[in-house]
C-alpha cells in the first residue's frame, strides 16, 4: 500500500496514457453486406461482415449527433421523437470522455477530497456505459473489441487504485508493538 501511494502520479499518468491507447482500438463493428459466397475477415451474420470500428470514431460520431440535435433545437425544429433520441444518443460519450479529463487533473494537482469523489464517480459512470457498448450489439464476438475491454477494465483499475488509496489514507499507521 505504501509503494502505491509513493508512485501514485506515476499509476494516474500509466492509466490515462493507456485510456489514450484504448480510444485508438476496435469498439465497435461496421456492418457491411457481403454475400456468404465470398470471405471476410469478421463475419456476423450470413451476409453481414463486420470491419472494426476505433472508439475515436464513435465518440466524435455521437458528439456530432449531439451538436446536429442541439442545433436543430436552435434553428427551432419542433421536438420530435427522433430529435429527443438523437439527443440521447448524443449525450454517451460525454460521461466516456470525463474520465480523460478528471484523471488529468488528478495527475497534475494531485486530487483533493471532492476531485477525488468526482474522479471516483465518472469513472464508475464510464465504467458503466463502457460495459454497455461492449456488450450491446455484438456478443459472439467480443472479444475481438479489445479497444472497449482495455477501456472498461482500466476504469475498474483507476476505481480500485483510488479506493485503495481512500483506504489507506484513512486507516492509521499500525502501531508498533512492545517486545517485537
Amino acid at each position: 500500500m505504501l509503494r502505491i501511494s509513493k508512485n501514485l502520479r506515476d499509476w494516474r499518468l500509466l492509466i490515462w496514457i493507456l485510456l489514450l491507447i484504448s480510444v485508438f482500438g476496435p469498439w465497435e463493428y461496421d456492418n457491411i453486406f457481403i454475400p456468404s459466397e465470398y470471405p471476410c475477415s469478421i463475419r456476423l451474420r450470413e451476409n453481414i461482415c463486420g470491419v472494426p470500428v476505433t472508439g475515436v470514431w464513435i465518440l466524435s460520431g455521437l458528439f456530432g449527433v449531439f451538436c446536429n440535435s442541439i442545433l436543430e433545437l436552435a434553428k427551432g425544429a419542433a421536438v420530435t421523437h427522433p430529435l429527443a433520441r438523437d439527443i440521447f444518443i448524443g449525450l454517451i460519450p460525454f460521461p466516456l470522455v470525463l474520465p480523460f479529463f478528471s484523471m488529468f487533473l488528478m495527475i497534475v494537482s494531485g486530487g483533493h477530497r471532492s476531485q477525488l469523489a468526482f474522479h471516483m464517480i465518472a469513472c464508475s459512470v464510464a465504467a458503466g456505459v463502457g460495459l454497455m457498448l461492449g456488450l450491446i450489439e455484438h456478443f459472439n464476438r467480443f472479444w475481438l473489441l479489445w479497444g472497449v475491454w482495455l477501456y472498461v477494465g482500466l476504469m475498474a483499475s483507476a476505481l480500485v487504485l483510488e479506493v485503495m488509496v481512500l483506504v489507506g489514507k484513512r486507516s492509521p499507521p499500525a502501531a508498533e508493538q512492545p517486545g517485537r
